[in-house]
């Protein structure tokens, strides 16, 4: 067991998602305080039982500061009244009744004291229903019992993925133990893990020091806990203390404000404890991001010219012929919505009229890039498929263009007349997408094409001049073995795209795979380094490397997300948005724009998701735009 002390609050989801990768099956329990316990047995959720406590707590705040301005009016009076006539109104036993207020004995100093006090004490009572500020990690089999302070938004996010549990038979002493206080800045730690005290440099804030910046609290107090963990398990994570989902931007970051390989790869080490494996295949892939970052406007990393002045364009197409199994996109069947998808288009025209004014006309802007994603951009029709592309090329200037990408994706969407529409305006790039090529595997993620469908696919766009495809592919899918990935594997080889996305399966909050577990659970899912390795000798032998990278939450082996493609063929837009050196207008159904801002963090807005609302309402997702990148010009 490992207990932690926290006096300060804000990193508890970080700390959640350190615990789930080292035990990323365990079950999951939080323990609360009984009051707030006892709500949730009432059959609230997490987020509500904690929401009725933060009110109980604001109604004590502000009750107690209104007897306590009561108090200082009436003392205050009294001294008034007392020097203008110290006799009379000394002799005087009572207060009469002021108009509008209670009347005398309630009004009195002695009575006024009283309500003081009362509120005191209740607001005292309040704070001692909150959620300790103690953390305890009691690891047991199969399940991780967690109990910490549960104040703040990214606490609130957490508790809504966790279920009660029962507190009773905590040991009273861990076998490991962090303490931490912060007090102004004044950080503070101690432990009386023995790992950590023998190697005292994994605590460079060891005693006592001043640490200015919040990140830097955050990054000593994971290291301590991930190296109390590290002992109690007796295991290591190749990606450290890192849960976020962009770690090549943290190293482009550092590179950026100059360090050297080496100086950025040691600090990467000593700060987030990550592998040499892992730091070996970021170096790889930061190299080779910022030589394709140069070629385009970048804001921070070289680009050309003013780093202000380029931007990518993404569209999103939100209908798909069905909703895979692992998939929480927004997405709509293409059967259901045909009839809207005319309409559809033409808010997409009215979005791509306001990019043309404000960003091309305006602000002299230059588009870098274009995405087309979705759901399955080749579900609309090959005419409306056409109009959309036409509208672009007519209405936007694609001179300076590097690359423009369309997902065609689902192999059962692509057929000849789609691909002509396609090949015949600028696009330079497409992907098809099969995730494996095991057809039981197909069925039952609910993709509705076989694996020759997807051989079919690949050979047609070859025969229409595709020169530049993407194939993306999924490790750990429900029931499959080292032997299934293998001979999928084989296959993309002997097809050879110039792009091969390999993904770790993700356990999404809103996929049906989630959803439904108790029907998915029986299936092994299995996502390993050997898996991963297995996958990056075959894109190797393809004349593939490593060109970016990303992680995302519950993925499953705690692994990552790694596009591999040929010299000169990386996905310039995959790179500006991951790395977040771009500004991104989005346009369409849930999409979300974003905007680089001058300290290197993002601002972003969101269109609305349903798909009949942002057609009603695409002015005012074009005021949204307009607001996030230009308002404060």
């Amino acid at each position: 067991m490992i207990y932690v002390r926290l006096n300060t609050s804000g990193f508890e989801y970080d700390i959640y998602n350190l615990v789930r990768s080292f035990l990323p099956g365990a079950k999951l329990g939080f323990l609360y305080p009984r009051d707030l316990a006892h709500s949730l047995e009432g059959g609230k959720t997490a987020a509500e039982a904690l929401k009725g406590y933060r009110l109980q707590r604001a109604d004590a705040e502000e009750k107690l500061a209104y007897w306590e301005e009561k108090v200082a009016e009436r003392q205050g009076s009294q001294q008034k009244r007392t020097a203008a006539d110290p006799v009379s109104r000394g002799a005087r036993g009572a207060w009469t009744e002021e108009k509008g207020h209670a009347n005398h004995h309630e009004r009195s100093p002695e009575a006024l004291q009283e309500k003081l006090s009362r509120a005191q004490e209740k607001l005292q009572k309040t704070l001692e229903r909150q959620p300790a500020s103690v953390l305890f990690v009691d690891i047991r089999e199969d399940r991780i019992r967690i109990r910490w302070e549960a104040d703040g938004k990214e606490a609130e996010k957490m508790m809504r993925e966790l279920a009660l549990a029962d507190e009773r038979g905590l040991p009273a002493d861990p076998a490991l133990s962090v303490l931490w206080s912060a007090n102004s800045g004044q950080v503070c730690e101690e432990t009386l893990s023995s790992v950590v005290k023998e190697r005292p440099e994994a605590m460079p804030c060891a005693g006592e020091r001043d640490i200015l910046l919040r990140r830097e609290q955050k990054n000593v107090l994971k290291r301590l806990i991930y190296l109390a963990l590290s002992e109690d398990l007796g295991k290591n994570l190749p990606w450290g203390t890192l849960s976020g989902i962009r770690p090549t931007k943290i190293l482009l970051g550092k590179l950026a404000s100059g360090a050297s390989e080496e100086e950025a790869a040691l600090w990467m080490k000593e700060t987030y404890m990550v592998s040499d494996a892992k730091l070996a295949t970021c170096m790889e892939i930061v190299r080779r991001e910022r030589k394709v970052l140069r070629r385009i406007h970048t804001g921070g990393m070289g680009g050309a010219e003013d780093g202000r002045k380029g931007y990518s364009l993404y569209l999103n197409i939100p209908f798909c012929p069905s909703t895979c199994l692992y998939c929480s996109f927004t997405s709509y069947p293409e059967g259901k919505y045909a009839a809207l998808m005319p309409d559809y288009v033409s808010a997409l025209e009215r979005e791509i009229d306001y990019v043309r004014e404000d960003f091309q006309e305006e602000k002299k802007r230059v588009l870098d890039s274009i995405y087309i994603g979705g759901g399955t951009p080749t579900s609309l029709p090959a005419e409306l498929l056409d109009r959309l592309l036409t509208c672009i090329e007519s209405r936007l200037d694609t001179s300076q263009l590097k690359e423009w990408t369309i997902e065609a994706g689902r192999p059962d969407s692509i057929t000849e007349a789609r691909l002509d529409a396609i090949r015949g305006h600028g696009v330079t790039r497409i992907s098809i997408n099969p995730q494996t090529m095991k057809d039981g595997t197909l069925r039952l993620i609910g993709r509705h094409h076989t694996s020759e469908q997807i051989r079919m696919a690949y050979s047609l766009a070859r025969s229409k001049g595709f020169d530049d495809i993407n194939m993306d592919l999924i490790i750990g899918l429900p029931g499959e073995s080292r032997a299934d990935v293998e001979r999928t594997l084989q296959e993309i080889a002997a097809m050879g795209p110039e792009n091969l996305t390999i993904h770790s399966l993700a356990l999404k909050r809103t996929a049906r795979l989630n959803l439904r577990w108790e029907e998915y659970a029986k299936y092994v899912m299995e996502s390993s380094d050997e898996l991963m390795a297995l996958a990056a000798s075959y894109a190797k032998k393809m004349g593939l490397s490593p060109y970016y990278l990303y992680r995302q939450k519950n993925i499953a082996g705690n692994q990552e997300n790694v596009g591999y493609a040929k010299e000169g063929y990386e996905g310039i837009y995959n790179i500006a948005i991951m790395e977040e050196q771009q500004d991104i207008v989005a346009l369409g159904c849930a999409a979300d724009s974003k905007k680089i801002l001058a300290n290197g963090k993002t601002d972003r807005c969101e269109n609305v998701k349903n798909v009949e609302e942002y057609i009603a309402r695409v002015d005012q997702m074009i005021e949204r735009k307009r607001r996030l990148f230009f308002e404060e010009d």
